[in-house]
């Protein structure tokens, strides 16, 4: 009778522990099965966004500059782009943007413009391009717009540049995330250095008399 006891007591104690282990490793196995999915839905992010050229010097110009906004998605296909992009108003002003619609236009020579709008005062460009609905998903390197501007009269730094924001996307179709890979700002060169000479200045390892 008390070897039963015991053993019955035993076995209590292995199906708790059992329970127990059971009910500590569900989440974690839940929590894998997650991240491997989550893993698995990523798409292949295969386009770029940058200007052309990538650095331009309006030092000694007051008169309006033109700029290429490049789409690269040569590694893949893509459905459309938005590019959002800041800048800073007290350096550059009279920024506009104009879609692409000629022979070097990545989306044809009529592309489909679903958002071009500039706030000159806040510094922010919205823009989105896509495809249309009858047409095929698009693959290449080529000009989605041009982008316009000047010096501001009231510019007091050497350079700035216009960038573009986190909330920039590239789709594909049946894909609901982006598949953006990277993007490049554009470095505007305002003013040159002061390089002025003093008379006072020397020659290194000399002393002034």
């Amino acid at each position: 009778m008390k070897k039963t006891t015991i053993l019955i007591t035993i076995l209590a104690i292995i199906t708790i522990l059992l329970v127990f282990l059971a009910i500590k490793n569900q989440p974690g196995e839940s929590k894998k099965k997650i991240t491997s999915n989550s893993t698995q839905n990523q798409p292949e992010k295969t386009v770029v966004l940058y200007f052309s050229p990538s650095y331009i010097d309006i030092s000694t110009s007051s008169a309006l500059t033109s700029i290429d906004l490049m789409v690269d998605t040569t590694t893949g296909f893509t459905t459309g782009i938005q590019a959002e992009l800041a800048y800073d108003p007290k350096e550059i002003t009279n920024v506009t943007l104009t879609p692409t619609q000629d022979d070097n236009s990545l989306f044809g020579n009529n592309p489909f413009v679903l958002l071009n709008n500039v706030d000159n005062e806040l510094g922010r460009i919205s823009y989105a391009i896509a495809i249309s609905p009858t047409d095929q998903a698009i693959q290449g390197k080529g000009k989605i717009a041009t982008l316009t501007f000047q010096k501001s009269i009231t510019s007091a730094t050497n350079q700035t540049i216009i960038f573009f924001l986190d909330k920039s996307l590239a789709t594909k179709a049946n894909e609901s995330k982006s598949i953006l890979k990277e993007t490049s700002p554009i470095i505007i060169v305002l003013k040159k250095p002061d390089t002025t000479i003093t008379p006072n200045s020397t020659s290194s390892g000399e002393i002034a008399e």
